[in-house]
């Protein structure tokens, strides 16, 4: 997206969220450290020149659903972070060049109202165990490739073997719930 753009933005940037360092043990600090963070992509939006991505990979944690909330040890504290989100989210939606991208993987885990604000959802299934053992395949051939994954001399270790690499597949994928 940002190479489609490049002529309307001259600059883009990638700002990841890292959702458990939003959390303090300090009473209310959670949706100080939330309204933090949102001012700090408001001052990078700005400048109408930038494209800003800003994901946050396991946003559950920062948009537990508020019934949920109640069950816990400190549903208030939950409760207002996920207040902030939702109040910083809408801040943000004056910003034609902010994109906010969240992962999840406990779906029904989220509050209503952070979904009711989502403009995209998509869904992606678990890997097949062919598609699984194609990344792997292909991490270590990049690994091979750039000599990542070898002695310090750059040439392959005595140990390494095909059958071993075949062997670490079928560990893995042994390992593995999907197929």
């Amino acid at each position: 997206m940002a190479l489609q753009t490049q002529r309307i933005f001259n600059q883009t940037l990638f700002v990841e969220v890292n959702s458990h360092s939003l959390f303090s043990k300090w009473f209310s600090e959670s949706g100080k450290l939330i309204q933090k963070l949102f001012s700090k992509i408001e001052e990078l939006a700005e400048r109408t020149d930038r494209l800003i991505f800003v994901l946050i990979d396991e946003v559950e944690s920062l948009t537990i659903g508020r019934e949920t909330a109640f069950s816990g040890n400190d549903p208030t504290d939950s409760i207002r972070a996920v207040n902030a989100m939702l109040t910083q989210l809408d801040r943000l939606k004056r910003f034609s060049n902010v994109f906010i991208i969240c992962t999840s993987n406990i779906e029904r885990a989220l509050d209503a109202a952070f979904v009711d604000r989502i403009g995209l959802s998509l869904y992606f299934k678990s890997p097949t165990l062919e598609v699984i053992n194609s990344i792997l395949t292909n991490c270590v051939d990049e690994m091979k490739r750039v000599k990542g994954l070898f002695a310090n001399n750059g040439g392959q270790p005595d140990w390494w073997t095909e059958n071993l690499e075949n062997e670490i597949f079928k560990k893995i994928s042994s390992c593995t719930k999907f197929g």
